[in-house]
């Protein structure tokens, strides 16, 4: 006979019952856990989540402290003042730490990936990183002024990146703004624009700039621009372009020159109000539109600084900024990177600066050995040479020669082989 053995039933039934409960307790303290963090811990809610969380989370602590800092950073006697030394201190230091933490040159693959492939991302992060790692060391070695002015800078690195193209506006708490009292109006918008509050940057130009005939002329045209970049690129309102147009061509503290600018944005702006309104189809569609407002954009441009081109040039780089979110060929993103860069030479008195240089640079190395690279060689080329010419004559540093020669090499098409005779 065989021995009786124990039925299994009675123990499969009892670990299957631990096994559910002990599931159930962790996702009590899962659900418990999520409960109690808050929705958003940042100062600045996003209305749309961005492609990266963990991008858009930097970009909060980076708005949060510096609204922390603007109570200081537009006044100069508090910036100065001994007592408030070691807020500030602490403020930069941290701002400098997230300014790492982002910049794409040093974190390539170790950490925060950028939410696009956008080359200006690379670049902007880089600059970002370098100033307020500078403000942050020249202040604490007493250079207030110097540390200052690199953190006024900072806030234009900002606008270069959340000013490209569509981006998610931000909503912020009550305070956020407070320290703003002793901003200039222009310095206003420009924070507003850096911070991603992009409803107040046209309220905040229409309301400051309604008819006040003292306004400063230098305080009118910058805030202007950057409001029509946000009005084009961001919001992609025709309506609220045309006002902020409109405002200053009847400024009172308008000079003429800048009221004929504008006179030309509104020309434009009724021009594009008129399209019917269709996205193109393909990215050859869109680099040959974003081709013809660039066109467009020389044309009406009398000078490097003249502005009137300036409706084209922010179209076509807003077309070109959405291209190339998508999947595109080696072909099409360098053509875009030369249309770019042409639109911010023209458009570098918006606080771009060297931005147009990158993006000929990031079309050499994109399609080496092509005529696009010659192009965007020749471009690059002519604009350093510029940059390092004074009074004095032209002197560029060798450092910058090499790399510059380096470009060149690269950007050479071969020679077409001679064809041999019949």
């Amino acid at each position: 006979m065989r021995p009786v053995t124990p039925s299994r039933k009675p123990f499969r039934l009892v670990f299957i019952a631990g096994l559910v409960l002990l599931v159930g307790w962790l996702a009590f303290r899962s659900a418990r856990a999520e409960g109690a963090k808050p929705a958003d811990a940042s100062p600045m809610s996003g209305s749309s989540p961005a492609p990266a969380a963990a991008w858009q989370m930097k970009m909060h602590e980076i708005s949060r402290f510096l609204g922390e800092l603007a109570p200081f950073l537009y006044d100069e006697t508090k910036f100065k003042d001994p007592a408030n030394k070691t807020k500030i201190e602490s403020l930069t230091e941290k701002l400098a730490g997230l300014a790492h933490d982002i910049d794409q040159k040093k974190m390539r693959g170790k950490g925060l990936a950028a939410p696009d492939l956008d080359p200006a991302l690379q670049v902007i992060s880089a600059e970002f990183d370098e100033t307020v790692t500078r403000a942050h060391q020249g202040f604490k070695e007493g250079h207030f002024d110097y540390a200052r002015s690199l953190l006024k800078t900072s806030v234009s690195h900002c606008i270069s990146c959340h000013t490209r193209a569509a981006t998610p506006g931000a909503k912020p708490v009550a305070g956020f703004n407070s320290g703003l009292a002793g901003a200039g109006a222009a310095e206003r918008v420009r924070f507003y624009a850096a911070t991603r509050q992009f409803d107040l940057v046209a309220q905040e130009f229409e309301t400051t700039f309604s008819s006040k005939p003292d306004s400063r002329v230098v305080d009118l045209e910058s805030a202007a621009r950057v409001a029509l970049s946000v009005a084009i690129r961001v919001r992609k309102d025709i309506g609220e372009a045309a006002r902020i147009a409109t405002r200053v061509s009847t400024h009172p503290a308008a000079p003429d020159s800048l009221k004929e600018e504008a006179k030309v944005w509104l020309k434009e702006l009724a021009l594009w109000k008129a399209e019917t309104p269709t996205a193109p189809a393909s990215s050859s569609a869109t680099l040959a539109a974003a081709r013809e407002l660039v066109i467009r954009g020389q044309l009406m441009q009398q000078s490097p600084s003249d502005a009137r081109g300036d409706v084209a040039y922010l179209k076509a780089s807003s077309l070109l900024h959405d291209m190339l979110k998508k999947k595109v060929t080696k072909e099409e993103a360098a053509d875009a990177y030369y249309y770019i860069g042409v639109c911010y030479e023209a458009l570098r008195d918006l606080g771009f600066w060297s931005l147009h240089e990158s993006y000929y640079e990031a079309c050499i190395r994109t399609k080496p050995a092509s005529p696009r690279a010659e192009g965007c060689y020749s471009r690059l080329a002519d604009s350093v040479r510029l940059g390092y010419t004074g009074t004095r004559g032209t002197d560029i540093p060798s450092s910058v020669q090499r790399k510059l020669s380096a470009l060149e090499k690269m950007a050479k098409a071969p020679a077409a082989k001679p064809r041999p005779r019949p």
